[in-house]
Parts: C-alpha cells; sequence; structure tokens
C-alpha cells in the first residue's frame, strides 16, 4: 500500500504561497480562499508586529492587517485578513523577475486598468486588473516597472472595486503659516 499526500487546505494555499515566495505570477490563478494568517506564518514566519487596521474597497472597510517578511524581499507582505481568513496580499516595490511587459504578454490584457493613485500623483490606467486571476499589478507608467502588486481569490470587477482595492490616495497637508 502506497500513501499520497492528501490534497487540501494547506497543498492549495502552500502552493499558492511558493508562487508568491519565487515572486512568480505568470501561473497565478488566485488565492485560495481558505488560506490563513496561520498558513502565512508557517510559510514566511512569524507577523512583525500586531496587527493594524486600513480600509479595502470603495465600501471604504476596515479591515485589519498584519505584515510579513518574505526572502528576497526588502518591503515587506501585507496580509489584509477577515476572520482569520486572508482577503488580500500585496507589496510595494518588489523584486520581481519579470517585468510589467512580459507578464502582460503572460497574462494577456488585463480586464481593466484604472487610475492608481500614488503618494500624492495619480498614475493614468496605471492599475492593471486581472481579478478573475486574483491579481492586480500597479505599473509605472514610465519606467514600465511593477510598484506593487495585490493577489486575492478571484472575483469580478465590481466586487474588486467595491471590497478588495486599496485606497492608496494621499493628501497633501496644507502648510501652517
Amino acid at each position: 500500500m502506497h500513501s499520497e499526500k492528501p490534497v487540501g487546505k494547506d497543498r492549495s494555499c502552500e502552493a499558492a504561497l511558493e508562487l508568491l515566495a519565487a515572486s512568480s505570477f505568470q501561473a497565478w490563478q488566485g488565492l485560495p480562499l481558505d488560506c490563513s494568517i496561520e498558513d502565512l506564518t508557517r510559510h514566511f514566519g512569524a507577523p512583525l508586529g500586531g496587527p493594524a487596521r486600513a480600509a479595502l474597497g470603495e465600501d471604504m472597510l476596515p479591515t485589519d492587517f498584519m505584515v510579513f517578511q518574505m526572502s528576497g524581499q526588502s518591503r515587506p507582505l501585507r496580509a489584509f485578513e477577515e476572520q482569520g481568513r486572508v482577503l488580500l496580499l500585496d507589496q510595494e516595490y518588489p523584486v520581481l523577475g519579470d517585468d510589467a511587459d512580459t507578464l502582460r504578454a503572460a497574462l494577456g490584457a488585463p480586464e481593466a486598468q484604472l487610475d492608481f493613485p500614488w503618494n500624492v500623483l495619480v498614475l493614468k490606467e496605471a492599475e492593471w486588473v486581472y481579478p478573475r486571476r486574483g491579481l492586480t499589478l500597479f505599473i509605472n507608467p514610465d519606467t514600465r516597472k511593477i510598484l506593487r502588486w495585490a493577489v486575492y481569490a478571484p472575483t469580478d470587477l465590481v466586487t474588486y472595486k467595491r471590497r478588495l482595492r486599496l485606497q492608496l490616495a494621499e493628501r497633501e497637508l496644507p502648510r501652517g503659516e
């Protein structure tokens, strides 16, 4: 009698986390619905601190997130969660093997290209949304470098915008006189 490793929660989430650890999005098919903070801790180590809170989506839903360090990356990974389930992962200034044009050739045209608020600027059509793949790439239109990525469970564009879209706009405050 031979035994096989059971197919289940850890395997599908683990496979997705392996793709993220390899900074590979060409085969990305979405974050499994059953990925948990515990899965991230097993894969990337303990979070770098306690939970923080930020708003997600046009609905501005307050959502807890934790931060993890990925090997080979200078910036941490944020993990937004709801009741222990990972809703969205994102990373700013990632070190990736592929540039935006290479990924676009592999992934095809995004379903939507939204204006991307980056710091106090707005980059036109720089948020490439592949909601059915559970992937969004934030592209610098001048250099074609990926400034940020976000992954989530496959969804439709309306749900992405309403419940998952990162709120990245910053406002300049007036200087005191």
